[in-house]
């Protein structure tokens, strides 16, 4: 997993092993979350349930947008030829949102 450091230079972020953490952004279920991922558990967590139900709906409303956008700029293309990549990309975005929905599950 990469992060940007200070500088703007990409730093590589090493998972580690561990169980009982939930899974934030694609990791692995087993992986132990680095300290921006504490920090935003630890945030969540004082959070009402209110606000943690009215965020995974809003996240569930934007993954359902990207999906709706990719298939909107798939139907313009003919099934012969490839889809853009933007499609690929607007998919990509609507699972790490459901990823993110989902996680919420945990903490609530």
């Amino acid at each position: 997993m990469m992060d940007a450091s200070s500088t703007g230079k990409p730093v590589q972020r090493t998972p580690r092993k561990g169980p009982g953490w939930p899974t934030l952004r694609g990791a692995k279920a087993d992986a132990v979350p680095d300290q921006a991922d504490i920090r935003l558990m630890k945030h969540l967590g004082s959070l009402s349930a209110e606000v943690l139900s009215a965020l995974r709906v809003e996240l569930l409303r934007l993954a359902a947008r990207e999906d709706d956008r990719a298939a909107t700029e798939a139907s313009r293309v003919p099934y012969w030829e490839a889809c853009p990549p933007s499609v690929s990309g607007h998919r990509a975005a609507a699972t790490i949102l459901r990823e993110d929905a989902a996680s919420l599950d945990i903490v609530a």
